[in-house]
């Protein structure tokens, strides 16, 4: 069984600046909790999203606060960056009325919600990417976790990791959901990838992160989480960093969300953020 709690504003510069907060039943104490970032090319998707996997993660014990942030459309990166670490501020400021464990906070990202998921997880001392006026700033928006699912990560190397692999490259004009979200063409607006790109921010003091990418993806080059893990495994080191590669896999096939492999990214958050 679960319990939901629907449309709660995390911060009031936009109404897309909301969350879902899905509570597991029974529970015995505060619940470690997943934020989850939603796929859709940075110009669409919804919190709703998350109803494909859902149930695996409260059957575990997991609450789940499924956010809304302000796609491209309306405002520009690092507006969803700021949006993610408001509705992880609000979760700390609110933990203890949603029995929740403020200790315990992980990011779930899919495809466009992985690039925010993965900054949140790599930018929690740049105070730059981070807007306190949004509420709660005596909080921190530090998380213990990342989990991304295909995820773009490196702008720039799209195009030609999809030629390495024989796959087109994405159309790159400002029509594009990238070049809407960054204000410009990749090719015209290099300091701009570069800004997002989250690999730039990686320390030793990163959380660990789980990676999935399907060796097929047409539109995401699986190189994308290759390279990702590789700078992260030198920073905190192999035991802290899971890449999982599903040979054959496309981008948004059904495998992603697979019970095997929904239950492979618990068992990682399970080693890292339950026993806390």
């Amino acid at each position: 069984m679960k319990n939901v709690l629907r449309e709660i504003a995390y911060a009031t510069q936009s109404d897309a600046q909301k969350l879902d907060l899905y509570l597991p039943s029974p529970v015995s104490g505060p619940c470690p909790i997943i934020v989850w970032l939603h796929p859709g090319g940075y110009t669409m998707g919804d919190k709703d999203m998350v109803e494909s996997v859902l149930d695996y993660i409260l059957e575990r014990g997991y609450a789940v606060a499924s956010m809304n942030y302000r796609l491209a459309d309306e405002a520009r990166f690092p507006a969803q960056l700021f949006d993610a670490k408001a509705a992880v501020r609000w979760i700390r400021a609110n933990a203890q009325t949603y029995n929740l464990n403020r200790e315990a906070v992980a990011a779930w990202g899919v495809s466009a919600g992985s690039t925010f998921a993965a900054l949140l997880g790599t930018t929690a001392n740049v105070l730059e990417l981070e807007d306190l006026s949004m509420g709660n700033s005596n909080e921190s928006s530090h998380i213990n976790a990342v989990v991304a699912i295909i995820g773009p990560m490196d702008f720039l190397r799209i195009d030609s990791q999809l030629l390495q692999l024989g796959c087109q490259p994405l159309r790159d004009d400002v029509a594009s959901g990238i070049s809407t979200l960054i204000g410009g063409q990749l090719t015209e607006c290099p300091e701009r990838c570069q800004a997002i790109n989250p690999a730039n921010y990686i320390t030793a003091d990163c959380p660990p992160f789980y990676l999935q990418h399907g060796t097929a993806d047409h539109l995401v080059p699986y190189l994308q989480s290759v390279n990702f893990a590789r700078v992260l495994i030198d920073a905190i080191g192999q035991e802290n960093v899971t890449l999982n590669l599903i040979e054959g896999v496309d981008h948004f096939d059904s495998e992603h969300n697979s019970p095997e492999n929904i239950q492979k990214a618990l068992d990682f958050l399970d080693r890292y953020i339950k026993p806390y």
